[in-house]
């Protein structure tokens, strides 16, 4: 050829020898018919290589292999046993342990994990454009035209906001051969543990179990609320008993919203916040 090439050439897998005198190990870069790899062994500058591993892989598919010499992918990262493997990303800010940056691999059960070990968000776009944010104290906003958004006095843990079909509306869809349909579960508990009921606590008489708010823009802020639906515990809640009651409030013109109607854990129909009730029938009433 015009250019000059240095060629190591055998039948058994050619190799170049790096040895650092005096260490345990060895490094070899090695080419056989099908890859290039990069490989350690013990004692091979005294004659008696053992325990090699293959630490990188170049297949002349184009694919590159880390722990594996067969990779699958454009990039295959493999560990030999059941334990985690990772991708780590650090930066001179974050530090560089196994405690900094972000990271995203399996864990040692084969869960899938990401993980930002950092006090800052995780962030999904696409088209250029952010889409969804996960922030360091874990509300999630799902948004198309801006980011958190304050309702309420604070920021809710999920926000769903856009300027057109995709940000008014959120659906909840179920494909079943059954006569269930798609349900939305507000759920209260007295415990003081976010995990599943590890303090179980009951709920008392009053308490809200859970409600919907109708906020508005009064164009100073998105605190004042139009209407509100609560469900409400009615009497003392037992075992396979949670008596409730569902109050139904609206705001005539003022600051806070006002009861207007309940239908109480027996069925009877109040209208106003009186004590007066009774069963609504063929849609009047027998006050």
């Amino acid at each position: 050829n015009a250019q000059a090439v240095l060629f190591i050439e055998d039948t058994s897998n050619p190799a170049i020898g790096i040895s650092d005198t005096g260490q345990t190990y060895d490094y070899f870069i090695v080419a056989n018919g099908s890859r290039l790899g990069i490989v350690y062994g013990e004692g091979s500058n005294t004659g008696s290589f053992s325990n090699s591993t293959e630490i990188a892989s170049f297949a002349n598919s184009g694919f590159v292999g880390i722990g594996t010499d067969s990779p699958s992918y454009k990039l295959h990262q493999n560990v030999s046993d059941s334990g985690e493997n990772y991708h780590l990303f650090t930066n001179s800010t974050t530090g560089t342990t196994t405690s900094d940056g972000f990271r995203i691999g399996i864990d040692s059960n084969e869960n899938a994990l990401i993980w930002h070990r950092e006090a800052n968000s995780i962030q999904f776009a696409t088209s250029n454009d952010q889409k969804m944010e996960i922030d360091s104290s874990g509300r999630v906003t799902i948004s198309h035209v801006g980011t958190d958004t304050t309702i309420s006095g604070g920021q809710p843990g999920l926000q769903v906001t856009g300027a057109a079909f995709d940000g008014w509306l959120a659906a909840v869809r179920r494909e079943a051969s059954s006569a269930f349909g798609s349900g939305l579960a507000l759920v209260k508990s007295r415990g003081t543990t976010a995990d599943t009921f590890s303090s179980s606590t009951k709920l008392q008489d009053n308490d809200q179990i859970g409600y919907v708010l109708f906020i508005g823009d009064d164009g100073t802020n998105l605190d004042t609320y139009g209407a509100t639906i609560t469900a409400q515990i009615d009497g003392t809640p037992g075992e396979n008993n949670m008596p409730t009651e569902l109050i139904f409030s609206t705001n005539a013109g003022a600051a806070t919203v006002t009861e207007r109607m309940n239908i109480l854990s027996g069925g009877d129909v109040r209208f106003g916040n009186g004590s007066s009730h009774a069963p609504l029938i063929q849609g009047t009433t027998n006050f």
